[in-house]
């Protein structure tokens, strides 16, 4: 028997720190909606023992191989549900993502804040934020030069569907919350959202892989984590209230939108340069599933009107 034993920090919930899920969700059966305390570093660890039994006599460079590959399994790809989404997985340590998105403004929220039933909202951050944005945008240009049923099939291929697991590995999670410099947080709270939360920054640590790459292949996926990064950072919030800057209304009593920045090697690109590649990768990976692609290519005016940039 080969025992694998290791140190994990928690980033969920678990039934230490919270009732039972059955209990938490009732009759609803979606992760994000599942109460869990936010991430914070802390030097109080829960220890984990994974027994695993072999048949037949192994050597110790065998054993050591198993080891390994388990150990990289588990921290690389996780176990249960929402593995494509960063969830299940358990590791040494908690390693600082690829990219490190700051979102200000309007926060995902499992409860939203309403003083008439005397509810003072919940808020925390959940991967499927994210992984439903960029696939947002990579199907609204993925319709552009394919058949509806091959941008839909592309989609799924890439991010998942109901027949599929997804080709993309993409985590993140809630790193730290900050104050804004020289906001202060005290003053009138705003009628939909606490004011401590509309007022801090959240920084948000995203991971992403190809489960699909070959060896001395590029990971085509990562880049095009990058583009649409870059992109969503430059159109839009994620979340509640995307679709606006931060803003109040009504003499301040409200507070609308969100905004984030992220450290995107392909911030230096200028948008049409941006959408240019966006598109040919788009187009390269649907020829990698022998999708149909139209003849000709959209023109970057198409593509900006489809944007409405």
């Amino acid at each position: 028997m080969l025992i694998l034993q290791w140190i994990y920090n928690e980033l969920s919930s678990s039934e230490a720190s919270n009732p039972p899920l059955i209990q938490q969700r009732q009759k609803l059966g979606v992760q994000w909606q599942v109460k869990t305390a936010l991430w914070q570093s802390t030097t109080q660890n829960t220890q984990f023992s994974v027994s695993v039994t072999l048949k037949g006599k192994i050597t110790d460079p065998e054993k050591e191989w198993v080891r390994s590959r388990l150990q990289e399994m588990l921290s690389e790809q996780g176990i249960g549900r929402g593995t494509a989404s960063g969830f299940g997985r358990l590791g040494n340590v908690v390693r600082e993502g690829r990219w490190q998105i700051k979102l200000v403004g309007m926060k995902p929220t499992i409860q939203s804040r309403n003083r008439k039933d005397k509810h003072e909202g919940e808020y925390r951050w959940s991967p499927q934020v994210l992984r439903a944005c960029l696939r947002g945008y990579f199907t609204r240009l993925a319709l552009i030069s394919l058949k509806k049923e091959d941008a839909k099939k592309l989609t799924e291929l890439v991010f998942g569907g109901t027949k599929n697991p997804a080709r993309l590995l993409l985590s993140s999670y809630l790193s730290q919350g900050l104050t804004k410099t020289g906001l202060p947080l005290e003053g009138s709270p705003y009628a939909n959202i606490p004011k401590d939360i509309a007022d801090s920054i959240w920084i948000i640590d995203v991971e992403g892989k190809d489960l699909d790459v070959k060896r001395n292949q590029d990971d085509i996926l990562v880049t095009l984590v990058d583009y649409l990064l870059s992109l969503a950072s430059r159109l839009g919030g994620l979340g509640p209230g995307w679709r606006r800057p931060p803003h109040t209304m009504r003499e301040g009593s409200v507070y609308r939108g969100n905004q984030f920045e992220v450290n995107a090697s392909s911030n230096s690109l200028n948008l049409t340069e941006l959408l240019e590649k966006l598109q040919r990768l788009i187009l390269d990976l649907a020829n990698q599933y022998k999708l149909t692609v139209s003849k000709s290519s959209p023109s970057i005016d198409l593509l900006q009107k489809f944007f409405m940039v």
